[in-house]
């Protein structure tokens, strides 16, 4: 990191899921460039933000991290968001799923700069569309969260309908957006490595 820049004033937040049934094993876990995943996005947020948590259904051993268990029972990233919201002590918070393996400081900061008091969400967008479990959400946004999950509506599209939110665009770096869904997925991950270190 460039120990020029200060501390965002926001809380990261890990989503780290539980097994996965695509991919036939907790992700958090799955080893990338010699480190888990979850170890990936930790490094990437230790000197970003003032405080790190991670979101996680399940009591697993994360050492000395700090682990905030999901207080709701259903699985979906809708609530590992609505938990990471209720416990944090700031106005922004960044929530990034563990299974994103090449989202790199530039794209945080890209985001970051968005922030205003005119939005709930700030949301990158590729090629894909838009990826909301690299995205900084606002605790103004809790009450349509809770509105959505009383109602049974899980969908964080949904959600982005309905509160106010700003995109960025990273349509030409779609390929740091990665997403590590099965096994075949950490193959194509672990091959973008090595094509890294070899040019």
């Amino acid at each position: 990191m460039n120990h020029l820049i200060k501390q965002l004033p926001a809380s990261a937040f890990i989503l780290a899921g539980g097994k996965s049934k695509r991919f036939e094993s907790p992700k958090w876990k799955a080893m990338l460039g010699g480190i888990t995943l979850l170890q990936r996005s930790w490094n990437l947020c230790t000197d970003l933000f003032e405080s790190i948590s991670i979101v996680a259904k399940s009591n697993y051993d994360f050492g000395e991290k700090r682990l905030i268990q999901d207080i709701l029972n259903v699985q979906a990233p809708l609530t590992g968001i609505y938990t990471a919201l209720k416990q944090s002590e700031h106005k922004w918070n960044f929530i990034i799923s563990c299974d994103l393996p090449f989202i790199s400081e530039e794209i945080i900061l890209k985001l970051w700069d968005k922030t205003s008091d005119e939005c709930d969400s700030i949301l990158p967008i590729t090629s894909r569309g838009i990826e909301p479990t690299c995205s900084f959400y606002s605790i103004t946004s809790l009450p349509t969260i809770e509105h959505m999950i009383e109602n049974g509506n899980l969908s964080l599209h949904d959600l982005n309908k309905h509160i106010n939110h700003a995109e960025v665009d990273f349509i030409e770096e779609t390929n740091l957006f990665l997403n590590v869904n099965t096994q075949n997925d950490l193959k194509n991950a672990e091959q973008q490595i090595l094509k890294s270190k070899n040019n």
